[in-house]
């Protein structure tokens, strides 16, 4: 395992008779993409506020590459974040903000400045006014400015508000050169799951400030080779879902004409073979894989059951 970059430890924030964050715990390692998901309200970006230093903790510890957050000079210069969408003064140019923003820190020069706009792709547009710039490219001159400082830590809550599809991917793609090139650990947030399950290596669930669950990528893969989510196009949907249920006692629903079921790969053909039986035409089958959204609404369903 790859040297541990950020530690939080019990952490809890309260505010008032709101607890907001509920005794965390998680680690995240070097060069990794962590995928922080949460329900609105759950705690996510307070959580992020707190390991960026922007409001203090009731109680609980935060380490960052070693460096307790207490001692705010060393521990922060090891992140770099993108907590709200990034602003920019729009009449300047890219390079002329990134060196506005570069005058907060030390030694940063116009070749650090530079570098940050050949990673984001922005270098050939680096002279062109900020106000010309698409929501997408401005999302990538915002992952600039939190890469000014060379961070270890690069932390973003919804990075992709806002884009369309091509948008989306572009910035996925380049989060994942990103990491490959660099080592960075990027700590993401985001309602858009199913990007999230694209782009990471692992991830986080929270839920009214509590940790639900914490699992890789692997596990998503492993439960979708296991257990597949399946959908069958037939001629008579209705009565093909009345075979089903009385005598395999399989439990499927019809969603816009098609046939949604939980089965084994293998039990496919004894499907085809009943509903044939009863002068059913199967069409085909196709697989759902089992999606991050699944695991995050029965994580959540489950936890509930139990508390």
């Amino acid at each position: 395992m790859n040297n541990i970059v950020l530690k939080v430890c019990n952490l809890t924030k309260q505010y008032k008779e709101l607890t907001a964050v509920d005794n965390l715990s998680f680690s995240l390692y070097q060069g990794e993409i962590v995928g922080f998901i949460g329900a609105n309200g759950a705690g996510k970006s307070t959580t992020i506020k707190l390991i960026t230093g922007l409001i203090k903790a009731t109680a609980g510890e935060i380490e960052i590459c070693g460096q307790n957050i207490q001692n705010r000079e060393k521990a922060l210069v090891n992140i770099g974040a993108i907590v709200e969408a990034p602003h920019f003064y729009e009449y300047m140019s890219a390079k002329q903000n990134l060196q506005y923003f570069a005058s907060y820190f030390d030694k940063i020069d116009n070749a650090r400045i530079e570098k940050v706009l050949k990673l984001v792709g922005l270098f050939d547009r680096k002279d062109d006014k900020v106000g010309k710039y698409s929501l997408g490219m401005k999302q990538r001159l915002g992952i600039a400015q939190a890469l000014l400082n060379n961070p270890k830590i690069l932390i973003l809550d919804e990075p992709t508000n806002g884009l369309d599809a091509e948008g989306i991917i572009q910035i996925r793609k380049f989060l994942k050169d990103l990491t490959a090139k660099t080592k960075v650990t990027i700590f993401i947030s985001s309602h858009i799951l199913s990007e999230l399950q694209n782009l990471c290596d692992r991830f986080i669930i929270i839920d009214k400030g509590k940790k639900k669950d914490e699992f890789d990528k692997n596990h998503i893969d492993t439960i979708s080779k296991n257990q597949i989510n399946t959908f069958i196009n037939v001629n008579n949907p209705q009565k093909a879902v009345e075979i089903l249920k009385t005598q395999l006692a399989i439990v499927c629903k019809i969603k816009d004409q098609k046939i949604y079921l939980h089965c084994e790969k293998e039990d496919r053909a004894k499907i085809i073979n009943l509903l044939a039986k009863h002068d059913i035409e199967v069409y085909g089958f196709g697989n759902v894989k089992v999606a991050l959204e699944q695991k995050f609404l029965s994580t959540i369903a489950n936890k509930k059951k139990k508390d």
